[in-house]
Order: structure tokens, then C-alpha cells, then sequence
């Protein structure tokens, strides 16, 4: 029923009024602007998600280097103890054999 009085109310409106004023014409306006504002919704959302993503990436790959940097230090610095300790047992072992060639000097 109101499909038959939608082409008499625009034909009626058009002739006093402007063609966007027709509630056809309000209808589809409508429905265009709530589709762009869902699209736009939908891409803003989308380039949020891509864009946190991408930076967990990066926080994950800087964690990742962090580690292996830790990992590396820690290994550093247990040469560098290990080798403090040999040149210690070294010297000990030196000292004392020095010690012990002079005791028998005298």
C-alpha cells in the first residue's frame, strides 16, 4: 500500500519541492550515510588492530634482543670470572712454588 502512494507523493513534492526532500530520497540518503560510517567504523578499527599488532611485534622482537643481549652479558661475564680465576690459581701456583724454591735455597 505505501509503495503506490511513494511515486504520487514524490511526483507531488517534486513539483513544489526539491528531489531530495522525497522520503525515497531521505531513506537511501540514510542508509548511505549509516553504510559509511559502519565501512568507516569497520577500516578504523581494522587499521587500529594492524597498527597495535604491528607494535606488539616490535615490543615482542626488542624483548627477544633484550634476552639475547642478557644471555650474552651473562656469558661475558662468566669468561671473564673464569678467566680471573685461572690467572689467580696461576699466580697461586707460581707464588708458591716460588716460595717453596727459596725455602730450600736457605
Amino acid at each position: 500500500m505505501q509503495s503506490l502512494w511513494v511515486p504520487y507523493i514524490e511526483n507531488v513534492q517534486n513539483s513544489y519541492l526539491s528531489y531530495w526532500v522525497s522520503p525515497q530520497r531521505v531513506t537511501e540518503n540514510y542508509a548511505r550515510a549509516v553504510s559509511n560510517i559502519t565501512d568507516s567504523t569497520i577500516v578504523a578499527t581494522r587499521l587500529a588492530n594492524n597498527a597495535l599488532f604491528a607494535s606488539m611485534d616490535a615490543w615482542k622482537n626488542s624483548i627477544q634482543h633484550a634476552r639475547d643481549n642478557a644471555k650474552e652479558f651473562s656469558r661475558l661475564n662468566a669468561n671473564v670470572a673464569n678467566t680471573f680465576e685461572n690467572a689467580a690459581r696461576d699466580n697461586l701456583r707460581d707464588f708458591s712454588k716460588e716460595v717453596e724454591t727459596h725455602s730450600r735455597r736457605q
